[in-house]
């Protein structure tokens, strides 16, 4: 004989899939929202003040992040590559966010077996963050660099192609919340800021 099962067994099963779902499309949307807000505000930017304008930068570095963080690479260092072209061209003053897209370089090529790229993006971001009179202020930050680019260098001969140990990796990301932190701190007060960055669109 046949155990009947209770009616609402399959209801409690079934009850929480429908929003895990829903998170995932609420976040996709977000994503996708967000993309087509910059992407507006990157054409209305390229129109109004010319396309090497920092304001122009400003929307590439945001596009860029949104990308990273989704997972899209290629389209992120493509971003990224554009900020840092407008940011030198210009002759802007190299500040908490040149670093972070130089980092987010460094992050991308490394994820992608670039490891001498990776390793020239994360020596400039240093030397730039070095150069800005960071270090002091964020001892922490300033070690936690210098550990990532000892490590990359001390394991770079023997794993050639591989995104990093675990160590690594776990050193990768305290650096990554840390510099998110301190540079949007920094980035409040005007900290290295040019006086061309004022549009409003």
């Amino acid at each position: 004989m046949r155990k009947k099962k209770p009616r609402n067994a399959t209801k409690k099963v079934g009850f929480s899939d429908p929003w895990r779902g829903f998170e995932q499309s609420r976040s996709t949307l977000t994503f996708v929202l967000s993309l087509t807000i910059f992407s507006s505000a990157l054409t209305i930017r390229t129109i109004c003040f010319g396309e090497n304008d920092e304001s122009v930068a400003a929307v590439l570095q945001y596009m860029g992040t949104l990308e990273f963080r989704a997972g899209e690479l290629d389209r992120a260092l493509q971003l990224l590559s554009e900020f840092i072209r407008i940011r030198k061209n210009s002759q802007t003053e190299k500040d908490g966010d040149y670093v972070n897209v130089l980092f987010m370089m460094g992050n991308v090529h490394k994820m992608q077996g670039s490891e001498e790229e990776a390793q020239k993006c994360w020596t400039e971001a240093y030397e730039v963050f070095q150069g800005l009179g960071l270090v002091e202020d964020n001892p922490e930050i300033a070690e936690l660099m210098g550990n990532l680019l000892k490590e990359h260098d001390d394991s770079r001969p023997e794993r050639p192609h591989e995104h990093g140990n675990g160590k690594f990796k776990n050193m990768l990301g305290r650096l990554t919340e840390k510099m998110k932190g301190t540079f949007n701190e920094a980035n409040k007060l005007g900290h290295g800021r040019s006086k061309n960055r004022g549009h409003q669109l």
